[in-house]
């Protein structure tokens, strides 16, 4: 199950932009070139200064700057870790099959834990109608979901190459929505907060999967549920939950008593990460 938090949420402002400008030129290229040249001819009559945004804007219509979308650039980024633990040798639910069910449209939520609001795209995905485990809260399907980032992968709607997820959901049909999405907020606060403690350079780093909800429509019934990518290795310990217990026995590593003891202390108190 995803972690737990207790209380209310951490509060800290963002300030980091939304996109980067990065050179189109090879090393080799010198400036000025005719495309600049021919925009730099345009101001022949005007004995102004150019600003630092005037330069920028006239590089970026020269071709020579492009624009970056940060945001995006980060995400791949920070999600790197945690794939390379999803990431087996060969895929083993291939002879689940599950890339030949049918495909759905969903909705897909995303919480951004900088901004505090949920973004909604589409995607497409294929999902299991019988769950392959369940916990005490909730059952598990396989899924596979096209990817949103590669077009390539639209281009050629190998559905067996997809990556591999599973998508859960509540026992009892009469959960609320609420219940979803603040599963997926309180990962997705658990990831940042991870980023504060990996940032102290501690023995061993935190991280966690980006998770979301998604919502499909069967038969006129709205279905939510909660998505992760599938880590198909290792074994899964408890290491602490929301009642005191703690699994420190000197066999595990203290890592994750020690991030939840810093959640605590980084959130002056508002939170704990706990049930991990």
């Amino acid at each position: 199950d995803s972690p737990q938090t207790v209380a209310a949420p951490l509060h800290e402002a963002s300030s980091r932009r939304s996109s980067k400008l990065v050179s189109t030129l090879p090393k080799s290229t010198l400036l000025p070139s005719p495309a600049l040249e021919a925009l730099l001819g345009d101001r022949e009559d005007d004995d102004t200064p150019l600003t630092p945004q005037q330069l920028v804007q006239l590089l970026v219509d020269a071709g020579h700057l492009t624009r970056q979308n940060v945001a995006k650039e980060r995400w791949r980024t920070l999600l790197q870790p945690a794939l390379r633990m999803a990431l087996p040798a060969d895929d083993p639910w291939h002879s689940m099959d599950v890339h030949s069910l049918a495909t759905e449209l969903a909705k897909r939520w995303d919480y951004n834990s900088s901004t505090r609001k949920w973004e909604l795209s589409e995607v497409m995905v294929k999902v299991e109608r019988e769950p392959f485990a369940e916990g005490a809260m909730r059952e598990c399907y396989r899924m596979k979901k096209m990817s949103q980032v590669s077009p390539s992968f639209f281009y050629r709607m190998d559905w067996a190459a997809c990556n591999n997820y599973v998508a859960k959901r509540y026992k009892k049909r009469e959960t609320g929505r609420g219940t979803y999405f603040s599963d997926i907020e309180m990962q997705m606060l658990s990831k940042r907060l991870s980023r504060h403690y990996n940032a102290l350079a501690p023995p061993k780093a935190v991280d966690f999967l980006h998770a979301f909800v998604i919502e499909v429509e069967r038969g006129g019934e709205q279905m939510l549920f909660c998505v992760e990518r599938a880590i198909e290795r290792g074994s899964y310990v408890k290491h602490n939950n929301n009642a005191g217990s703690l699994d420190f026995d000197g066999l595990h590593r203290a890592t994750p008593n020690a991030f939840s003891r810093f959640t605590f202390h980084a959130s002056r108190g508002e939170l704990m990460v706990v049930d991990i």
